[in-house]
């Protein structure tokens, strides 16, 4: 769904559209209306057109796949618990990428020995390394990959946080997190950043 497919509310698509176009995208944005306005998919256009990263002034460029998050709540969970939720998310990643028919990229990750060092330091920071399974994680998707019969690709993960926050958290109006998220991709495609 585009800009272009909603039908009539050209005020608010202005609106919308200005305030991405000025880098002013409030945290928190309210469509309501009467039933049958079209406001289900004005909010899916504007959501396509704040993820786009080759918007033209107007709309979304088309080519770029609708983003989705999904979460995988493991603090305060159990061992069982947590290798459950961390199967299941692995499942739902795969999936999506068998069905956008696009790559599993992903960082080559190792705190090994960030982990040695744990009894130095602050203990929140700590416990959430300790409780973060980075390879169970890793594992999990991996397997499930192999399993579908799908290639997982992975990437130096190399100041993808800064590069994402110069290159893409500012202009897109993103958290640093899905920034980088887009260096990883691109570095997945063979891309320079």
């Amino acid at each position: 769904m585009f800009f272009r497919d909603v039908i009539g509310q050209e005020e608010v698509k202005q609106r919308l559209i200005q305030e991405v176009n000025e880098g002013r995208i409030p945290h928190a944005q309210l469509i309501c209306g009467p039933e049958g306005v079209g406001k289900i998919p004005l909010a899916i256009a504007y959501a396509r057109y704040i993820s786009c990263s080759n918007r033209s002034e107007t709309d979304a460029c088309g080519n770029c796949v609708l983003l989705k998050t999904v979460p995988m709540p493991l603090r305060g969970k159990k061992k069982n618990q947590r290798k459950h939720q961390i199967r299941q998310t692995a499942k739902e990643v795969v999936l999506e990428c068998v069905r956008s028919n696009k790559p599993l990229v992903m960082e080559a990750l190792d705190f090994e020995k960030k982990k040695s060092n744990m009894r130095y330091g602050n203990q929140k920071h700590n416990q959430m390394l300790s409780e973060f399974a980075t390879k169970q994680i890793q594992e999990a998707l991996e397997r499930r990959c192999w399993k579908e019969g799908y290639g997982v690709i992975q990437v130096n993960p190399a100041y993808s946080s800064q590069i994402g926050r110069e290159k893409y958290s500012r202009k897109m109006g993103c958290t640093v997190h899905l920034a980088a998220s887009f260096v990883i991709a691109r570095r997945g495609m063979g891309y320079q950043n």
